[in-house]
């Protein structure tokens, strides 16, 4: 935007001639600001005779907020500063547009605020609290060949048996730490086996098995969601 100042009409001739009255634009509205020849002096505000940046009032309908960029008020005084706590400053002024993430393509929020990415990359570098000599090792067992790109894409792994997995093949669950971990298909089903059937995790593991192809409906009393493994009790199979 060009900033540059042009002089106020009817305001040519002043008594001081080392002062210029001068017109600046300023987003919507325009600031009067008087300043030397030689930049030495300060710009001031016409109304409430404060420094560029350094308003007298924090209510100067031209002071500008550094948060929002809205003139009227200051940063320390933005109503709109509870809105943008987890994000950026741009982000969340337009609360009627939807943002749609480019790692887990949700909408409402961005990359830099997505949950998944920061528990993906937690676990990736041996920040999901797992031991990371025992990862390794484990890491170590169940790979051939750790250089092969097979073995490369395999950056994550389970936070309950060790073992390494590429990353669809892990699913977030919530333990009774309230913390949440990455945990392959057997874990997790074994962890919500047990659990109502209405209960929100559940269901949310049962339907990303589901789409997966791993459940299947039992042929004796046909109760849908069993998984591949059976028990054997008296040659009946459960």
């Amino acid at each position: 935007m060009d900033i540059r100042a042009t002089p106020v009409p009817g305001n040519s001739h002043t008594n001081d001639s080392s002062t210029r009255l001068l017109q600046v634009p300023n987003g919507t509205t325009y600031e009067s600001r008087t300043t030397t020849p030689e930049g030495a002096g300060s710009v001031q505000c016409k109304i409430c005779s404060g420094t560029l940046g350094q308003h007298e009032y924090w209510d100067c309908p031209n002071a500008i907020c550094n948060k929002c960029r809205k003139t009227g008020h200051t940063h320390r005084n933005c109503p709109h500063a509870p809105l943008l706590k987890n994000g950026s400053w741009y982000d969340n002024l337009n609360e009627n547009k939807e943002y749609q993430c480019e790692y887990c393509l949700m909408k409402g929020h961005k990359r830099y605020q997505c949950k998944e990415l920061s528990l993906d990359k937690a676990n990736e570098y041996n920040g999901c609290g797992c031991d990371p000599k025992e990862v390794n090792a484990t890491r170590m067992n169940h790979l051939i060949n750790p250089n092969s790109l097979t073995s490369k894409s395999k950056k994550n792994h389970c936070c309950s048996c060790k073992i390494p997995f590429t990353r669809n093949n892990l699913i977030g669950i919530q333990r009774r730490n309230n913390r949440i971990r990455l945990e392959c298909e057997e874990c997790a089903y074994e962890y919500v086996r047990y659990f109502r059937q209405n209960e929100p995790q559940k269901k949310q593991v049962m339907e990303w098995l589901g789409h997966k192809g791993k459940l299947i409906e039992c042929y004796l009393c046909k109760k849908k969601g069993t998984k591949r493994e059976f028990a054997n009790y008296g040659n009946i199979f459960f």
